[in-house]
C-alpha cells in the first residue's frame, strides 16, 4: 500500500506542477486547436476535392490529434528534464519513497494532459463540421489506438527528458513530431506527392497510425495499416520503456 500511496502522491505533485505552469498547459491545448483552424479555414477551401473521399475537416482531424499528443509529450520531456536539473530528483531519492514513483507520477500526469488535449480537439472539431461515421466498435478502436500512441509518446518523452541535459533540448521532441506529421498523410494524400517524398511518407511510423484512426472515424477499410500501426506503436513503446528504465537507473545511481 505504501508504494501505491507514493504513486498517488507523486502523480498529484506532477499534476499540481503542471497547473502551476499555465503557459505549458495553454500551449499544449491551444497549439493543436490553432492548427486545426489554420488548416481547415486557410487551406481547406484551396484543397482539390477530387483528392479526398470525405470533407477536408474529416480528413485532417487524425493528423491534428497526433500533433496534440506530440505537444503534450514535449511538455513531459521538459518537465522531467527540469526536475532532474533543479535537483528535485535527488531530493526525492533522499526520502523513504519508491524510486519508481518519480516516473509513474510523470507518466500518469502526462496521460491526463494528453487525454484532455485530445478530447478538446475532437470537441472543437465537431463544432466546426467534423462528422465521423464511426459506430461504437470503431470508437472503441479509436480510443485504443490513441491510448497506445499516447503511452508510446509519453515513454519516448520520459526517455528524452532523462537523456538530455537542458529543458530546451527536451522540447525538441515537438519539432520532430510536427515534421513527421507534416511528412505523412495527415494533411494531404500521399499519392499527390513527388515519388521520393511519397515513398518516405508512406513508410514512416505516423502514416499507418493516422490512416488507421482515419479509417475508424470514417468506418472504412484500413487495409494493413492497422497492423503496421500496432507494430510501430507497441515496438517503440517497449523500446522507449526499456531505454527509459536503463537511463533512469543510471541517473539515480550517480
Amino acid at each position: 500500500m505504501s508504494v501505491i500511496s507514493d504513486y498517488q502522491t507523486m502523480t498529484a505533485r506532477c499534476v499540481k506542477l503542471s497547473l502551476r505552469n499555465p503557459e505549458m498547459i495553454i500551449m499544449s491545448l491551444v497549439t493543436p486547436v490553432m492548427l486545426l483552424f489554420l488548416f481547415y479555414y486557410l487551406f481547406g477551401s484551396a484543397m482539390d476535392s477530387a483528392h479526398f473521399t470525405t470533407s477536408y475537416i474529416n480528413y485532417i482531424v487524425p493528423g491534428v490529434l497526433i500533433i496534440a499528443i506530440g505537444q503534450s509529450a514535449a511538455t513531459t520531456s521538459v518537465v522531467v528534464c527540469s526536475d532532474i536539473q533543479k535537483g528535485n530528483l535527488d531530493r526525492f531519492l533522499s526520502l523513504p519513497i519508491s524510486r519508481s514513483s518519480f516516473l509513474v507520477g510523470h507518466v500518469v500526469s502526462a496521460l491526463a494532459r494528453n487525454i484532455t488535449s485530445t478530447v478538446l480537439v475532437i470537441a472543437i472539431a465537431f463544432g466546426i463540421g467534423f462528422r465521423p461515421e464511426a459506430g461504437l466498435l470503431q470508437w472503441v478502436g479509436i480510443v485504443g489506438v490513441l491510448l497506445i500512441f499516447m503511452l508510446m509518446m509519453t515513454w519516448v518523452s520520459v526517455f528524452l527528458g532523462l537523456l538530455v541535459k537542458t529543458p530546451e533540448s527536451a522540447g525538441a521532441l515537438l519539432m520532430f513530431i510536427q515534421v513527421f506529421t507534416y511528412l505523412s498523410s495527415g494533411f494531404v494524400p500521399t499519392h499527390t506527392m513527388p515519388t521520393i517524398l511519397r515513398v518516405f511518407c508512406e513508410n514512416q511510423p505516423l502514416t499507418p497510425i493516422i490512416e488507421t484512426i482515419r479509417s475508424l472515424f470514417l468506418s472504412s477499410s484500413s487495409g494493413n495499416n492497422w497492423i503496421a500501426a500496432i507494430l510501430w506503436s507497441v515496438g517503440v513503446l517497449v523500446l522507449s520503456y526499456v531505454f527509459s528504465m536503463r537511463t533512469y537507473k543510471r541517473v539515480v545511481s550517480k
